[in-house]
């Protein structure tokens, strides 16, 4: 059977841009981590399972926002009423675009009856994502105000940047030194009370674990609800995927900003620790977007 997340070609980055004079919008537009057991991301049982095995996951084109992308509905719905508008989480890849490392989380947060818009394209420009997330409140199978964004590496610097609307944000390994900046440009509505995740490696070299600490402290200090996952060992991009014998990978880090040092970083693909973060990743949106 076809995997069903390769179903879709992959597109030119270029058609991540909103073009300069846009036509008309009709339809609006993851030994291993003791932190999990000490400060768990969710209350119990609010952890993700996977969607039932052997059942087909059809995720379906999403023609209603600015840039291609898929759109896929749970199966099983258990944080709303069968029929009723469930949570959604858009997700933003990183510089190198659509790749195989979305699969596990989207699988999970699937399986906490979380739908899920994958964005096509490499880290999203500000008006892109906000066209989209209007498009995702919009679709009436959709809870406008149980939105979330998910983003990995600089599509993370590309969420916690824009000031959109959403309810909750999980920010993989998104360049540490931006996040303090970010912090000074709250999203609509403020950081009151707003819940961030932020992942990140110990041996990641674009996300130093003590400017990690230093953007949190100042996420919290604007008045988020931050909570912090630091995996000890882990590299930038612990669950980009190993293809053949490739153990070690250069990838490129989110856009320069502030003294990022230019250039790639090296990643060591952590299949184990990329089903546990992918588990966190949705169960802290279960608990932040729970009716």
């Amino acid at each position: 059977m076809r995997d069903p997340w390769q179903a879709w070609p992959r597109p030119d980055p270029a058609r991540c841009r909103l073009p300069a004079a846009p036509p008309d919008r009709r339809g609006l537009l993851r030994g291993l981590i003791a932190a999990l057991a000490a400060a768990p991301c969710a209350s119990p049982g609010a952890f993700a399972a996977e969607e039932r095995p052997g059942t087909e996951i059809r995720p379906e084109h999403f023609d209603r926002g600015p840039v291609p992308a898929t759109f896929t509905l749970p199966l099983a719905q258990p944080l709303a009423m069968p029929g009723r508008p469930v949570a959604a989480v858009a997700l933003l890849h990183d510089s190198l675009g659509p790749d195989a490392r979305a699969e596990p989380y989207a699988r999970q947060l699937l399986g906490a009856g979380i739908a899920v818009l994958e964005l096509l394209c490499a880290g999203p420009e500000a008006a892109v994502l906000a066209a989209a997330v209007a498009a995702l409140a919009a679709d009436p199978r959709v809870d406008p105000v149980r939105l979330g964004l998910l983003g990995f590496g600089r599509g993370a610097a590309g969420a916690i940047a824009g000031e959109v609307p959403v309810a909750a944000r999980a920010l993989l390994y998104p360049g540490c030194r931006g996040l303090a900046e970010a912090a000074r440009r709250p999203p609509a509505g403020g950081w009151g009370g707003h819940p961030v995740l932020v992942l990140h490696g110990g041996a990641d070299r674009a996300n130093p674990p003590a400017l990690c600490v230093a953007a949190a402290a100042a996420l919290a200090e604007a008045g988020a609800a931050v909570r912090r996952v630091e995996y000890d060992g882990a590299s930038y991009a612990w669950d980009y995927p190993v293809h053949g014998s490739e153990r070690r990978q250069l990838l490129q880090p989110p856009e320069p900003a502030g003294g990022l040092p230019a250039g790639r970083v090296e990643s060591r693909p952590w299949p184990e620790l990329a089903a546990l973060s992918a588990t966190q990743v949705a169960s802290f949106f279960a608990r932040a977007l729970a009716p």
